[in-house]
């Protein structure tokens, strides 16, 4: 597989993290349907209906999950993938009150129970 044979040359010279951002397939269609194509690829129905079909079938060891139904905000998501960067890198970092949460963000930004599968 391509994907694969990609990831792991990446691996050898960088710390890779899988983050699946996860948005149910009616507010995805929605999004997209009123989302500006100016900064956006346009997109018909039946092709956001058949990559949401293709990506619900990748099952990865994923580092973290992010519930973006709500949507999440921004200073939430920094602070899930906050929890991804090592413990030194981390407290230089703004945010450092929410480093210890694992999880995803759930809408409005109330944390979940992290999925964050890093040891």
């Amino acid at each position: 597989m391509e994907h694969s044979k990609f990831h792991r040359a990446l691996q050898q010279k960088y710390r890779i993290r899988r983050i699946r951002i996860q948005v149910d397939l009616d507010t995805c269609l929605e999004r997209v349907r009123t989302r500006s194509n100016a900064d956006h690829i346009p997109a018909s129905d039946d092709k956001v209906q058949e990559h949401n079909r293709i990506v619900t079938q990748v099952v990865y060891d994923w580092d973290l999950a992010i519930d973006n139904a709500g949507p999440a905000r921004d200073r939430d998501i920094l602070a899930a993938i906050q929890t991804l960067l090592p413990r030194h890198q981390a407290q230089n970092n703004p945010g450092k009150e929410n480093r210890k949460k694992r999880g995803a963000i759930a809408p409005h930004g109330e944390p979940l129970k992290i999925e964050n599968h890093i040891h």
